[in-house]
């Protein structure tokens, strides 16, 4: 479990053998390329992965993660109606599971789009 602060809990699963292999994969298409600019999010696979493809100049950046599920995170659907958790996991706004609206996960987009246009203009 990652933790930014008290309120903000992600789960953290590590990259899988089959996603290393993936990632491995895909150096020769990223060497094909031109990066001025990565970001990864500060969760263990996205940072190991961005090692795999070999990017040199990666950024972690705490606005590029996940959703958010307050109550739901970690939890499957199944376990989700055996624990009492009612209503949809994306834009819930409910009282026993907290957590990001579909507005606030459009601000974060928002923010790392206008962070890659920055990028750019340099």
């Amino acid at each position: 479990m990652v933790q930014v602060g008290t309120a903000h809990r992600w789960t953290d699963v590590p990259l899988t053998e089959h996603g290393r292999e993936e990632a491995r994969g895909l150096v020769p298409l990223i060497r094909s390329h031109r990066i001025g600019a990565a970001f990864v999010s500060l969760l263990q696979r996205a940072r190991e992965t961005a090692q795999l493809i070999r990017l040199r100049e990666m950024r972690v950046d705490v606005d590029l993660r996940e959703w958010r599920y307050g109550s739901y995170e970690g939890v499957t659907p199944s376990r989700s109606s055996a624990s009492g958790l009612t209503g949809s996991v994306q834009g819930r706004g409910l009282a026993e599971a907290p957590g990001e609206t579909p507005e606030q996960v459009e601000g974060l987009a928002d923010r790392m789009l206008a962070k890659a246009r920055n990028m750019g203009d340099r």
